[in-house]
């Protein structure tokens, strides 16, 4: 089916391969009946289907629809570079050792919106980012949409303290050391840095020069919290505080699961003799938790089954229940109503080569798709799970139907932890050390100024108003509507953190101790 003449590029199969690999990070989160249907309707370019982006993997060409050629997915067969995508991103590729040419992509960046597919994902400018606040893409032009043009000038309803929730609806503050914000359309006030609210009566404003004196729940003993980033975790509800306390089977340490009732009183056990615990989240009351059972990276043993077999555990009228075992190795969970998703790393007996997954159980357990290696940072919002895999940060409609699959939202770097609110999501970029945003629109997803830069822990925390993280050795709160920042706590290192509606809580080092405490401070 070669034809001379027409314009082809020299595309190699170095340059194919970083498309190549985010083609195959969409199309291994979906299906195989997905990924047919996929291969017989998608345009030109990957085969992607108007709803999920779930390129068609195959292995020969005889795996792909007519018209269609195989180059590790389905790509489609072409004369010149008109038969395929926008250039310059796609282009017709020669093909190898007598195949057919065929449609290439050259993976050029994050989308950007100017008319061009910079993902390779099939579509231009699909979810493309705005710099602007109320922004939209729109023609391959960032313009700012109706419900968003306030006095000719673009507005954020959900943030904006100007706009907050409509036109000329400014927000403000009437305590002392008060500062006005915007928290998905509805007003409210946080504290300026330097000053703290520790008496709990609004009245009076922020009364307090510098930070509240942290409170400390409960002394872990366990050592291995005050030296690894990823041994303890916290979850907190309207009544509870809990936390994991890891444990090493190598090194004979066990694990547990605390509960401590707000209202004071001892701390009361749920579970001891756990081996490493990696996650933890709660929902009505109902702390979940998954436990690594056995793994080479924790010297070996330690439990029954094979290295990186895992289980996930919740605890329901007064005992731990069973949910799900023997699914690879848990690197995180998240917990929302009827529903426990988890990622893994492995899967039985592959440790180190297997790509990761991510599970659901609402009563049985069902394996969503595959996610990439150490997957963190799961968060629920709607009919969307957030995660992020390492070097991507993504979201996935939890059904993979014709409405939505797996968006890639950010790509180059080591994501850490999530939020996820009505107006888009946060993330931790561990390896610049950076708290971005990515919010919604109609049209976009719009990448916002950085939150914070600095030495940031590994998790996150948020409530209505505010962001809570570990910055170097303070706990700190940034605004969402404004970015401003207020220390809650100072000369302590952050390992976990979770906030209610009115403190903030977290583990962290006892200031010349070999060990860790849970902490609470007012907001």
């Amino acid at each position: 089916m070669r034809r001379a003449g027409g314009l082809r590029s020299r595309t190699s199969a170095v340059a194919l391969a970083p498309a190549l690999a985010a083609a195959l990070l969409l199309a291994s989160a979906c299906s195989e009946g997905e990924r047919e249907r996929v291969a017989v309707t998608g345009p030109s370019g990957w085969a992607v289907a108007d709803g999920p982006e779930c390129p068609s993997v195959c292995r020969k060409s005889g795996d792909c629809a007519l018209g269609m050629a195989c180059h590790g997915v389905c790509t489609k067969r072409c004369y010149e570079n008109l038969d395929c995508g926008p250039g310059p991103e796609w282009s017709c590729s020669r093909g190898f050792a007598g195949d057919d040419d065929f449609c290439s992509c050259e993976w050029s960046g994050q989308e950007e919106c100017d008319g061009r597919d910079n993902d390779c994902n099939g579509r231009v400018d699909d979810f493309a980012r705005c710099p602007g606040a109320g922004e939209a893409c729109v023609a391959g032009a960032c313009l700012c949409s109706g419900a968003a043009l306030c006095g000719g000038q673009c507005a954020e309803p959900l943030l904006d303290v100007e706009s907050c929730g409509g036109c000329g609806q400014a927000c403000g503050a009437t305590g002392a050391h008060e500062v006005p914000a915007c928290a998905l359309g509805v007003c409210s006030v946080h504290c300026e840095d330097g000053w703290s609210s520790c008496d709990g009566d609004p009245a009076n404003g922020c009364e307090t020069p510098g930070v509240c004196t942290p409170e400390m729940i409960a002394q872990l003993d366990n050592a291995l919290v005050h030296l690894d980033e990823l041994a303890a975790r916290i979850a907190v509800d309207s009544s509870r505080v809990y936390w994991s306390e890891s444990g090493d089977p190598g090194a004979g340490v066990p694990g547990r699961v605390v509960a401590w009732h707000k209202s004071g009183g001892p701390p009361v056990v749920l579970a001891d003799g756990l081996p490493f615990v990696a996650a933890l989240d709660t929902v009505n009351g109902m702390p979940h938790w998954a436990v690594v059972l056995s793994a080479p990276s924790l010297g070996g043993g330690g439990g029954p089954g094979h290295p990186g077999e895992g289980a996930v555990y919740r605890w329901r009228e007064g005992a731990p229940q069973l949910l799900a075992a023997r699914e690879g190795a848990p690197r995180d969970l998240v917990v929302g109503q009827g529903r426990v998703l988890w990622s893994t790393d492995v899967v039985p007996g592959d440790w180190g080569s297997a790509p990761g997954r991510l599970y659901e159980w609402t009563g049985g357990v069902r394996e969503i798709g595959v996610v990439g290696q150490l997957t963190l940072g799961l968060s629920l919002w709607e009919d969307y799970v957030y995660a992020a895999p390492a070097g991507f940060v993504m979201r996935r409609r939890i059904d993979c139907s014709s409405e939505g699959g797996t968006q890639l939202l950010a790509a180059g770097g080591y994501p850490g932890d999530s939020a996820v609110d009505a107006s888009g999501a946060y993330f931790l970029a561990r390896d610049n050390q950076k708290l971005h945003k990515v919010f919604r629109t109609d049209h976009a997803l719009v990448e916002r100024a950085v939150y914070a830069q600095g030495l940031l822990s590994p998790a996150l925390a948020m409530d209505a108003t505010a962001l809570y993280v570990g910055l170097s050795s303070d706990l700190v709160a940034f605004s969402k509507s404004t970015g401003a920042r207020h220390t809650l706590a100072k000369d302590t290192t952050v390992f976990a953190v979770a906030a209610d509606a009115t403190h903030v809580y977290w583990i962290g080092a006892v200031p010349g101790a070999a060990h860790a405490a849970v902490w609470r401070v007012p907001k």
